[in-house]
């Protein structure tokens, strides 16, 4: 099973993105994605500059699960605003949506 991306609006591309950031280390493992190559080294090395900081959670049934978010260096460098503003540009969405989004996010 591939990790893909779909955006239908920015709510599902949140959704989407959260999602399979949370399900990086059993959905992808060992496979290549056409634009980033290795997902799994990518994703760390993000993580280890702190754009991405990994949470670890135990789950009801006992099993560990790791999500993501942004990291400090990604809020400090980027923030939210203008990663949707950049979003919105390609995906040529309405601004005042993504500002919406952001502002429940």
């Amino acid at each position: 099973m591939d990790t893909q991306f779909t955006v239908i609006d920015m709510n599902d591309m949140v959704d989407a993105l959260w999602k399979n950031l949370s399900l990086l280390d059993s959905s992808i493992r060992d496979k290549r994605n056409a634009q980033f190559g290795d997902i799994v080294p990518l994703v760390k090395t993000f993580e280890s500059q702190l754009y991405l900081a990994c949470h670890s959670e135990i789950d009801h049934d006992g099993n560990r699960v790791k999500s993501y978010g942004y990291g400090p260096r990604a809020m400090a460098e980027v923030g939210k605003a203008q990663i949707l503003t950049f979003v919105c540009k390609v995906q040529r969405s309405c601004w005042s949506m993504g500002m919406d989004v952001m502002m429940r996010w």
